[in-house]
């Protein structure tokens, strides 16, 4: 098999197939694991080629700081919709110009990972209501409206802890790009090594595979072109034998042509006819 850094992209692009088709024989058919094994191609090997198929498909377990970032986005999905109606009804009457800051642009909870921006803003503009200069001449009512959101659960301790799951979800954003970068490089070098399994075992298999069925079943063969154009399973080397002539049927006996008639006399009448006797 020639370095890694040799193979064109096509035969590596061509690998999975091809492996696919050998697996898929081997571990259906009696008579190929039969000739494989006493070269060492057991369970082991047979899982090791199935692993490295999956990773160079891009299958990956979880990682653990994926893990994180579900359940991050879990959670603030969880929060954002009972918290947001909460929010909204001890505001709205109390503090209608904290509760029109707060939920401008008519802010609305969302699903899944969507939910992260919605509350984000949200933090946002709480913090704002404590701590932006901009607000300094609405501070104590800012911080009236604070403590009430306080005693509906919506404590800075709890708002702390959102903020740290929202960190958490997005930064899976800025490593998406490291990650994919990961992946391919994992993936080429998987690729590497399945190309490599298969060269070795490829060949083994046709030193030990016999049948021409087996070999086309585990994709080192092709089918043979028949005579009429179409394709035969296994179809001999040996060329077609040249079909015996058809016999004839002899002729029967053939007369022989009769005679050419004498030519006529000039100015005189015909000669008589053959065996007819001249009149006296």
């Amino acid at each position: 098999m020639p370095p890694p850094e040799e193979l064109s992209r096509q035969t590596l692009a061509e690998t999975p197939a091809r492996v696919l088709t050998f697996l898929a024989a081997v571990g259906q058919s009696l008579t190929i694991r039969a000739a494989l094994i006493p070269r060492g191609y057991t369970a082991q090997v047979h899982d090791q080629f199935w692993r490295l198929l999956l990773e160079t498909s891009g299958f990956r377990n979880p990682s653990t700081v994926d893990a994180k970032v579900r359940a991050a986005i879990v959670e603030v999905d969880q929060w954002d919709e009972p918290t947001f109606r909460v929010a909204s009804v001890t505001l709205r009457f109390d503090f209608p110009e904290q509760y029109a800051f707060v939920f401008a642009d008519d802010l609305q909870p969302a699903s899944g990972a969507e939910a992260v921006l919605p509350v984000t803003l949200f933090l946002d503009r709480l913090d704002a209501l404590e701590r932006a200069p901009e607000r300094k001449a609405t501070r104590k009512v800012d911080a009236a409206a604070l403590a009430k959101l306080g005693l509906r659960g919506i404590t800075p301790e709890r708002r702390a802890r959102m903020r740290e799951l929202v960190e958490v979800a997005r930064s899976s954003v800025a490593d998406t790009a490291e990650a994919m970068a990961e992946d391919r490089d994992a993936g080429r070098k998987s690729l590497e090594h399945l190309r490599a399994m298969y060269e070795e075992w490829s060949e083994i298999a046709r030193v030990e595979v016999t049948r021409r069925a087996d070999l086309i079943r585990l994709g080192l063969a092709r089918r043979k072109k028949s005579s009429k154009g179409g394709e035969g399973d296994d179809v001999s080397d040996e060329e077609t034998a040249t079909p015996p002539p058809v016999a004839v049927a002899p002729r029967g006996p053939v007369a022989p042509p009769a005679p050419a008639a004498a030519p006529a006399p000039s100015g005189g009448a015909a000669p008589p006819a053959t065996g007819e006797s001249t009149p006296a």
